[in-house]
């Protein structure tokens, strides 16, 4: 299952369903509010803020551990591109690419410690 921080969106407890199949949460009396599998949300109450809710997780479970790896590799492209501007004597480029690096990190450490 994602490592996506689920206690961000919502107070509530954040559950993995059997098998890793989706996610699941309860409100405080322990009733099941909503849950998400395979994308597709689906209210267990028919609400619509649930609904709302348990769409909004589902993409986000989605796509969370797929985006943190593409900034890991980009992280490691820009790496490469500033090790070549250097070779070049482009201080300036390095600079820059240094900047986006800088900005990339700090992407990848909210994300990580969400």
């Amino acid at each position: 299952m994602s490592g996506f921080p689920f206690h961000k969106l919502a107070p509530l407890p954040w559950k993995v369903m059997p098998g890793g199949t989706g996610i699941s949460c309860s409100d405080e009396k322990g009733s099941k509010v909503c849950a998400t599998r395979a994308g597709h949300a689906f209210p267990e109450r028919g609400e619509r803020e649930s609904q709302a809710l348990a769409q909004a997780i589902a993409l986000r479970v989605n796509v969370f551990d797929d985006l943190l790896a593409t900034a890991k590799l980009f992280e490691q492209t820009i790496e490469f591109a500033i090790r070549v501007a250097e070779a070049a004597g482009d201080d300036e480029g390095a600079r820059l690419k240094s900047i986006t690096l800088q900005m990339v990190r700090a992407t990848i450490a909210r994300a990580e410690n969400a």
